[in-house]
């Protein structure tokens, strides 16, 4: 086979920008974010005293690779009140291929990987 022939066979291979059915389909969808999201929430001890019930989580950014989560607390309804209802508790990034969670470092202005958080 000529050289010529075989590239015009191969490259629109190469360079297609669809994504197979298969790929997308392992994508993360919203709700299975949410509940990665708030099971990390729950099992960090550094929210011990924290009643889910008391959380608000809020989608406020996403595309094909991620979601963005803001958490605020709730107030009022058994849970407690303070002066800012509408404080961020927290913000997360969940990567959508690979469930990969990042928290955003306020002071540093930056989003973090999980296990380096401190």
């Amino acid at each position: 086979m000529n050289r010529k022939l075989t590239l015009g066979f191969i490259l629109p291979f190469l360079f297609s920008t669809e994504i197979p059915a298969t790929a997308q389909s392992r994508l993360l969808d919203k709700n299975t974010a949410l509940q990665t999201v708030a099971a990390r929430i729950l099992n960090d001890s550094q929210y011990r005293n924290v009643q889910m019930n008391c959380l608000s989580f809020v989608t406020v950014n996403s595309n094909g690779s991620f979601f963005d989560f803001i958490v605020h607390e709730k107030h009022g309804s058994g849970c407690p009140s303070v002066s800012n209802p509408k404080l961020i508790f927290e913000r997360f990034r969940i990567n959508r291929n690979n469930s990969r969670i990042e928290q955003f470092d306020k002071v540093g202005n930056r989003w973090i990987a999980e296990n380096k958080v401190e």
